[in-house]
């Protein structure tokens, strides 16, 4: 009994710490998330406000815009989600009326999606979805246009640049003059001796 007793115990022990590890795991993991998510919040951010001054943009300008943008679009969002919903519910309420096998029950719930689809079609009409949104995005162009940072229209002047005197590469060595022409001497021919004949007296 001694020896149960004391396996039991042990048991329970490494199941209490199991599930402590398990929840710090949980934990761990969770906390990692919402850091990922705080860290994409703030890159779109500085993305968002560097491609505004990429395009001459100013981005507090820019960001009262967009806020302008969500709040025009939320009322028609809101009502068509809710338009929808209705739908749904019709839906749902619909398959449960329907048979519960048999061809009978396919054909049953093809009209009710069919119907669903049409109710759908019918909140985008009546409510003015499409020319709701369109209205917004006009107005989020206008007051984007009216965001743009003024440029200077007077060039600034050109700035000197400093130019240095050409340094001469070859300078020339003093030549010496060539010396004189040098006296040639010709041998001249020595003359011949000439025979002169002797006569006799």
């Amino acid at each position: 009994m001694g020896a149960l007793r004391t396996t039991l115990i042990l048991g329970g022990l490494l199941l209490t710490v199991g599930e402590g590890r398990a929840v710090a795991h949980w934990e761990c993991v969770q906390e990692a998330k919402a850091q990922r998510g705080e860290c994409r919040a703030a890159c779109e951010e500085e993305f968002t406000i560097a491609r505004d001054l990429c395009r001459s943009i100013d981005p507090v300008c820019a960001a009262g815009c967009r806020e302008d943008l969500e709040s025009c679009r939320a009322p028609i969002v809101s009502a068509l989600a809710q338009c929808v919903d209705a739908c749904r519910v019709q839906l749902n309420a619909e398959r449960a009326a329907c048979p519960r096998k048999g061809r009978a029950r396919d054909f049953c719930v093809d009209r009710a999606q069919i119907r669903a689809f049409l109710c759908r079609d019918e909140c985008r009409e009546d409510l003015q979805v499409r020319a709701g949104l369109n209205t917004c995005r006009e107005r989020f162009r206008t007051c984007m246009n009216g965001c743009g940072i003024p440029t200077d229209p007077t060039p600034p002047p050109p700035t000197p640049v400093k130019t240095e005197a050409p340094q001469p590469t070859d300078v020339p060595q003093p030549t010496e003059p060539p010396p004189p022409p040098t006296a040639v001497r010709t041998a001249t021919p020595e003359p011949e001796p000439t025979l002169t004949p002797i006569v006799p007296r």
